[in-house]
């Protein structure tokens, strides 16, 4: 069953892709689902749903992705 995300978490998540991509070059997955889990944690969903999306978006900019763990 898919996870269906709020539309405010989804515009977050697109935004989040598209900046990281036009700033650094590159999409570090881990890190960015972790940012957008924080900043939308009253939709209280997991992290690896919004990892998966953040992934999909960024496969379909043809972005270079990384993986590397976020900072505590």
């Amino acid at each position: 069953m898919e996870m269906r995300l709020s539309q405010q978490l989804m515009d977050d998540l697109a935004m989040s892709v598209h900046t990281a991509l036009a700033t650094n070059g590159i999409v570090n997955v881990s890190q960015l689902a972790e940012d957008i889990r924080r900043r939308n944690e009253i939709d209280n969903v997991a992290l690896e749903d919004i990892t998966a999306h953040v992934m999909a978006h960024a496969q379909r900019l043809s972005a270079a992705m990384e993986f590397a763990r976020p900072a505590d």
